[in-house]
């Protein structure tokens, strides 16, 4: 269910293979596949990414983050959308009912803090939805990541449970 939530929010967890955990690079749409990624360096970053995919499907994903001295907190929203573009609604006879146009899309609000020199934790909270026609779904969802990075070593890892919810 949801399968949409594997597709990778920017360019570079698409070129990373699809799913990147553990990769720093400053870039702010990492933190939707892990908010430990979610640094104080990308406060005012926006992060926009268009993906025509097969079929007519279009994928779009925002993100925009700020850094909160006071609770030395970073965070993130960020919407995906899909849509898959218009379809023909027919009956189990082949009856023409109609078009409808599907879509997925998903609302995330990200925090994330620094501990110690080596290692940043962060959480994510989402709502859910999906409209195919008459039928719809809605779920919230949470992320916890954690990320360690020792430059002088060359060291990056990543740890990150990710759509737990009901």
């Amino acid at each position: 269910l949801y399968n949409f939530l594997r597709l990778p929010a920017g360019s570079l967890n698409t070129a990373l293979g699809g799913e990147n955990i553990s990769v720093i690079s400053h870039d702010i749409t990492s933190s939707y596949q892990n908010p430990g990624l979610l640094r104080q360096e990308e406060d005012g970053q926006l992060g926009l990414s268009y993906a025509p995919l097969p079929g007519g499907v279009k994928q779009f994903h925002l993100t925009a983050g700020a850094y909160s001295k006071k609770t030395s907190t970073m965070f993130a929203t960020s919407v995906q959308y899909l849509n898959y573009g218009s379809i023909t609604q027919t009956d189990n006879a082949g009856n023409i009912g109609g078009d409808f146009n599907p879509r997925d899309y998903t609302v995330q609000v990200t925090a994330s803090r620094r501990y110690a020199n080596r290692w940043h934790y962060g959480a994510a909270i989402k709502y859910i939805g999906s409209e195919y026609g008459i039928y719809r779904s809605g779920a919230l969802a949470a992320d916890i990541g954690v990320s360690y990075y020792d430059s002088s070593r060359g060291m990056q890892l990543g740890l990150v449970m990710k759509n737990m919810g009901w």
